[in-house]
């Protein structure tokens, strides 16, 4: 037995196994799980946007401006986590039968 198989499965690998088994048989549940897996991606993204703070910065304008401008990295990232600059749906083409309807 793999040391991985021993850990308790993360929200990543719940989300997967749910769109790989078919839990995703409705737009509602497949709405879900995209979202879900959209902030978990988000969170991850903000995670490692802090770990580039320089921590031991001299208050040299230069080493300001970089935690400036993770800083903001940071902020606009939590923006897109509340919903803020998400691409509205696609509409459906009328010339198209064959576009995806789910």
């Amino acid at each position: 037995m793999s040391t991985s198989s021993q850990n308790k499965p993360t929200r990543r690998d719940d989300l997967i196994a749910m769109l790989r088994h078919g839990g995703a048989r409705t737009d509602e549940t497949a709405n879900y799980v995209v979202d879900a897996f959209r902030a978990e991606t988000l969170r991850e993204a903000i995670e490692a946007a802090r770990g580039e703070y320089l921590t031991d910065a001299t208050g040299d304008e230069t080493d300001d401006a970089y935690n400036r401008g993770v800083a903001d990295a940071v902020a606009a990232i939590d923006a897109l986590m509340q919903g803020g600059a998400r691409c509205p749906p696609r509409p459906r083409p009328a010339c198209s039968p064959t576009w995806p309807t789910t």
